[in-house]
């Protein structure tokens, strides 16, 4: 057990809202509108539900233009007009990995069948941050960057994809910091920023 990698888990619990606001939370979906943008529907649409389901809807003026899900039994996306594509391998897993992390906010991290340990320090936003590394036995991984200072979750990297989200903007909603921007990175170039224009907990998402 890496105890620093714990340290910083509970850290950021009690800093984000607190443990039983947290774990009272069992859903919420955010809606994000491209920076700078105006207008007419393009973002994306992010959806968690605990214990572990997460949906990602890339939205355009026309609709959903692509959608990407995964929970403990699937991982799956699909484009307009596509067929669904079953996610596999190390893609599959870290996309799983991904919705047990988000869908849970980290509460009883503990009781996962997931590993941590402490990969580093590195700067965010100008702060700087520790750097955890999740991953499971069956070749799940990510990376979570969480502030030294502020002790909230500045960074997430999905390492299957090759892409990091960067939050900043911090701003209690129902009890909670929540991001109000993020700025998305693929291969160490910025392909979008968003912020935020609603979010919802506990709407009653169906599984």
């Amino acid at each position: 057990i890496d105890n620093r990698a714990i340290a910083q888990i509970l850290n950021y619990l009690k800093a984000a809202g607190g443990r039983k606001r947290l774990a009272a939370i069992r859903d919420a979906v955010y809606e994000w509108d491209v920076e700078g943008g105006a207008g007419g529907g393009a973002g994306r649409r992010v959806s968690f539900k605990a214990p572990s389901s997460r949906r990602v809807e890339v939205l355009t003026g026309e609709g959903v233009e692509a959608v990407s899900a995964a929970n403990a039994r699937t991982a799956w996306r699909q484009a307009r007009g596509a067929a669904v594509e079953t996610l596999i391998g190390a893609e599959a897993q870290t996309n799983k990995l991904l919705a047990a992390l988000e869908g849970s906010r980290l509460v009883g991290y503990e009781k996962m069948k997931v590993m941590a340990r402490t990969a580093g320090v590195a700067e965010v936003g100008g702060e700087q941050a520790y750097v955890v590394e999740f991953s499971t036995r069956d070749g799940g991984r990510t990376r979570y960057w969480f502030g030294a200072a502020s002790k909230l979750l500045l960074r997430v990297e999905d390492s299957a994809g090759g892409v990091t989200v960067t939050g900043s903007d911090f701003r209690p909603v129902g009890g909670v910091l929540e991001a109000h921007r993020v700025t998305e990175e693929r291969e160490g170039k910025v392909v979008g920023s968003y912020v935020l224009r609603a979010v919802r907990h506990d709407t009653g998402l169906a599984d």
